[in-house]
Order: structure tokens, then C-alpha cells, then sequence
């Protein structure tokens, strides 16, 4: 259904999108990429449509990043997606008894809601989509307090 919903508000607005683009990314061609890009977004994470909501406020944000980050990509700003992340990846050869206590120990400083969220992605193996039906933080909030976490840990932690 949601595809169904995706393709025809597509058919319906993809010239009107573009022309909304155009000028302000100095090109017809980069307004048609990054509208055509907002439609792929919105099939690869069509699951975090509510379908209680209304489908263009859904989309609105999905086309407003989709913009941002072309506006970014010109200024050489690379966005960093929550999915591309590899928390195994912060420490090379560390043992990984090290790298969980120095987890637990940083994520014991945050506050008591990071806390739960930052436990059940890094220990717990939870989406972001997953943690947010089951705390109050929408996905794009856990994305920031996953990635300002991982940040800070990284520039927290020290190998000896």
C-alpha cells in the first residue's frame, strides 16, 4: 500500500518538486537527483511511515534532507547515516571486554533516557525504529544521541 502511495504522490509531484529545487541548487539536473533521491529514501525507510499521519508531513522531511545534504555534498559536508555506522569499528584491536566497560562507563555519564537508548543499541542490538517504540525519543532523536555518543567516546577513549 505504502508503495502504491509513494508511486503516485511521485507521479503527482515530482515536476513540481524539482521546479521547487532548481533555483536554489543552481540546476534543473541536481533538483531532479536530489527529488528523485527523496523517493528512494522513502522507499528504503517506507516501514517509519505512520499511516495514522498524514503522508506529505512524512515526506516533507524525507525531501528536506534529501535537500540539505545535496546543499551539504556541494560544500564538501559528508552526513554520516546512523545504519552506515559500525560501532565495532571504534577501536582497532582494543579487547572487546575493554571496549564494554569503557562503553558502560561513558554511557553511565549520559542522562537516564540516553542511558536506556544508548544500552539498547550498542548492547542490546536494537534499530533505531526499534528503540523508538519502546521510548519516548523518535528515530531521528536516537539517531543524534547515538551519534553525539559515539563522538564523544571516540574522542574520549584511548587505547593503552
Amino acid at each position: 500500500m505504502i508503495d502504491q502511495i509513494i508511486e503516485e504522490h511521485h507521479k503527482a509531484n515530482f515536476s513540481k518538486f524539482v521546479t521547487r529545487f532548481k533555483r536554489p541548487l543552481n540546476s534543473e539536473h541536481a533538483a531532479e537527483d536530489v527529488v528523485q533521491e527523496a523517493y528512494a529514501r522513502a522507499l528504503k525507510y517506507k516501514d517509519s511511515y505512520d499511516p495514522t499521519q498524514p503522508f506529505d508531513n512524512w515526506f516533507s522531511s524525507i525531501i528536506r534532507n534529501a535537500f540539505r545534504d545535496a546543499l551539504n555534498e556541494e560544500r564538501g559536508i559528508v552526513r554520516e547515516e546512523l545504519n552506515e555506522f559500525n560501532h565495532e569499528s571504534l577501536i582497532d584491536d582494543a579487547p572487546m571486554e575493554d571496549l564494554k566497560e569503557a562503553l558502560r562507563d561513558s554511557i553511565s555519564k549520559e542522562s537516564e533516557g540516553y542511558q536506556v537508548v544508548l544500552k539498547l543499541f550498542f548492547f542490546g542490538g536494537y534499530t533505531g525504529r526499534e528503540i523508538s517504540q519502546v521510548t519516548p525519543y523518535s528515530q531521528t532523536n536516537i539517531r543524534q544521541i547515538v551519534l553525539q555518543f559515539r563522538n564523544k567516546f571516540q574522542k574520549g577513549y584511548t587505547k593503552d
